[in-house]
């Protein structure tokens, strides 16, 4: 019976310290908090842009690449003059013959 008792004090004296807390809020008690929060909510309210269509016209504006996905991966192509895109062909050293190999 007393260790019943014993346990039910431990969880009630457990479940006071648990509630105080939770409830604790270092923003509202410490001013260096207040400050950072304060200058992240300005940050924040200066950054922000409305116009979804603006931010995406000037983020778009720079980018003229045209990215086809491939079994390879992502590769970025070239435009032409006519609306085609082509690769460009990878630097491959052609076999000149003059070098050979000797086997054993």
């Amino acid at each position: 019976m007393a260790s019943a008792k014993m346990a039910l004090f431990v969880a009630v004296c457990l479940a006071a310290a648990m509630i105080q807390t939770l409830n604790a809020d270092p923003a509202v008690y410490d001013p260096v908090w207040q400050k950072r929060a304060e200058e992240a909510k300005k940050n924040t309210m200066n950054a922000y842009i409305p116009d979804v269509m603006e931010v995406s016209n000037d983020k778009n504006a720079g980018d003229t690449t045209v990215v086809v996905e491939s079994a390879a991966g992502q590769a970025p192509l070239a435009a032409v003059a006519g609306g085609a895109a082509t690769s460009p062909a990878p630097a491959v050293a052609e076999p000149t013959g003059d070098k050979k190999v000797s086997g054993n």
